[in-house]
Order: structure tokens, then sequence, then C-alpha cells
């Protein structure tokens, strides 16, 4: 059996002028977003269905990426996100905000 599920990402306070979008699985950009500071909200459908040999969940298309045992949802960060150039104190920020977790919610 397949679910539909509305997944959330939530980027909490990236830092100031950087561009972030997601990536589809035919890597093409998805809601970019240039970040003013405030949190930024990555909302997608996606498909859960079991996987066949282990019956854990297992993500499907359009976002999910990786093998179905290492599933993960890829977030383009600055000039990965087709961003041209970043200021060092950007990227300095950007280097401490990127250790940070990420709060992804779901939805089925």
């Amino acid at each position: 059996m397949e679910y539909q599920a509305t997944l959330r990402i939530v980027l909490l306070n990236p830092p100031n002028g950087v561009l972030y979008c997601l990536e589809d699985d035919n890597e093409r950009f998805v809601s970019a977003t240039m970040s003013t500071g405030d949190d930024i909200v990555f909302e997608f459908q996606t498909v859960v269905k079991p996987n066949q040999r282990t019956k854990k969940p297992n993500f499907t298309a359009p976002f999910a990426r990786g093998t179905p045992s290492k599933r993960f949802f890829y977030i383009n960060i600055g000039q990965s996100a087709g961003q041209s150039m970043l200021s060092r104190q950007q990227e300095k920020s950007l280097g401490r905000w990127c250790m940070k977790p990420l709060l992804i919610l779901a939805k089925c």
C-alpha cells in the first residue's frame, strides 16, 4: 500500500542573502528562495510505500534521491542553487549555519 505525504523542510534562521532551493529527482531546481534571515519552508508532495525487502518506509519521486535504503531530499545552497557569488561574510556564516540540524515534518 502506498500513501501520499506532504513533507515540510524548515531551514531555521538561514544566513541572509543566500539562495536556497529544493532539487527534484531530475536535478531541476524548485522553489528557489533568497534568504532574508527568517525561516525558509519547503513543502512538497511525495509517495511513501514499503520497501520490498525491508518493509520500512520508502519515499519516492519526485523529490526523493538516493537508494531506497538511504533516501534523502536535496536542498541546494548558494552557488549550488544558482547564486553567482557569496561574500566572505556570507560564506563564513553559511559554514556555521550548515552545522545546525534541520526540522523535517511529515503529514500523511
